[in-house]
């Protein structure tokens, strides 16, 4: 249920004690218990004053506890995608049909696996504490399997409504930038213990050039840990993209609900047609990410999580900037085009 309307002067200042009672009053009205979400109205710009913009009532019905957890889903789905994440990065360079869809190794080579899970896992952990702090439970967690690199990260999004804006902000980019400042340490660990964590992994040299571009900057013969910072920057670039899970929070907490999910559903056909365009101007390699993650979108992507509980207040000017920032950096790096020739790098 939707209610619009202009709220009486002091009702936004003090929104906790409103909240309060207007709740009160429909539960009993609908003999149930339910959420209220305070909710702009974004046609009216986001550049009014809070006390000057209209807002609406969304009456969401709350969900149980058991409802929540259901612990045994989210454990058999962990379990199930992780098994298979695993198998085709463990089995990436020796598996023929993997081999023959595009497989970015040399035969015979294997991936850093523990180091890639580690990466995913700690990104995991993070996310998963973002979202404690908030007081919120995330939903079941989807790893994202690769023929190409063998893993892409792991879909999971927050079953119940944050506080504020703000803290959705902070959920979604939680787990991205968490697996970003790890990859940066693992490319560091590569480049001074370069023998410290497995074999070196060989690359083959025509995909390695092709599949993007951030990898084509790699050697074709790198180190375990370099290998793994590299693959795990790009996952956390393909997490932030505006059509992935938590790109398109992330963007609607920054533009608004309505545009964030104009700019995603955008770009989930644009990213695959631009990865086309590559294809056809630089190589077949530039099309297997982004029709892989546009796949992986269409069969794995969870249910949009529910917007926040009150919308009044703005993310800070800083957060906004500093967010903006790392989300147009994440396109860039997730872009199917040779840019690492723009500097001369082979």
């Amino acid at each position: 249920v939707v209610i619009s309307g202009n709220f009486r002067p002091g009702a936004l200042q003090s929104w906790a004690e409103t909240e309060v009672i207007l709740r009160e009053r429909l539960v009993q009205d609908m003999q149930r218990p339910g959420a209220l979400h305070l909710l702009r109205r974004e046609e009216d710009g986001a550049d009014k004053l809070p006390e000057n913009q209209q807002f609406e009532l969304l009456v969401a019905e709350q969900t149980t506890a058991a409802e929540k957890e259901m612990s045994a889903e989210n454990l058999m789905m962990f379990a199930l995608t992780l098994a298979v994440a695993v198998f085709c990065t463990s089995l990436l360079g020796s598996y023929s049909p993997l081999q023959q869809m595009g497989a970015i190794v040399e035969p015979g080579t294997s991936l850093p696996v523990a180091l890639l899970v580690g990466l995913v896992l700690t990104s995991e952990l993070a996310k998963s504490a973002a979202a404690k702090l908030n007081g919120i439970a995330l939903g079941p967690r989807s790893f994202l399997p690769s023929p190409q690199l063998g893993m892409l990260g792991v879909f999971a999004v927050p079953t119940e409504p944050v506080a504020t804006r703000s803290a959705a902000l902070a959920v979604a980019l939680a787990g991205p930038l968490a697996l970003a400042a790890c990859s940066v340490l693992s490319l560091f660990a590569g480049h001074v213990m370069p023998d410290s964590f497995g074999a070196e992994v060989q690359l083959h040299p025509a995909l390695l050039a092709s599949t993007a571009w951030p990898l084509a900057s790699l050697p074709s013969h790198c180190s375990a840990a370099t290998w793994a910072g590299a693959q795990g920057l790009l996952m956390a670039s393909l997490a932030l993209l505006p059509q992935s899970p938590d790109g398109k929070v992330a963007w609607s907490c920054l533009a608004g609900r309505s545009k964030g999910s104009k700019l995603g559903d955008a770009c989930a056909y644009i990213y695959p047609t631009f990865g086309l365009a590559a294809m056809w101007c630089f190589g077949p390699g530039f099309m297997a990410i982004p029709m892989t993650w546009s796949l992986l979108l269409v069969n794995a992507s969870p249910r949009e999580p529910p917007p926040a509980l009150e919308e009044a207040t703005e993310v800070p000017a800083a957060a906004r900037l500093a967010s903006g920032l790392v989300l147009a950096m994440a396109s860039v790096a997730a872009l199917p085009l040779p840019l690492n020739l723009l500097w001369g790098v082979h």
